[in-house]
């Protein structure tokens, strides 16, 4: 990530802004996964999907 180097105002903004999109996603799979049935299972998936892609990118 920054090891050894500071961060800049830039980078520190893209990172929250991509932050709240992730956020916003996540809500929004959320309220899908709560209503059941096929949409229900898909926004599970969805949510692995896009944890697991945190995970590969060290986030």
């Amino acid at each position: 990530m920054t090891e050894g180097r500071p961060i800049s105002l830039e980078e520190l903004r893209a990172r929250f802004e991509q932050e709240q999109v992730q956020n916003a996603k996540l809500r929004s799979l959320d309220g899908m996964a709560r209503k059941g049935g096929a949409q229900a299972e898909a926004a599970e998936k969805a949510k692995r999907r896009l944890f697991l892609g945190n995970k590969r990118e060290g986030k």
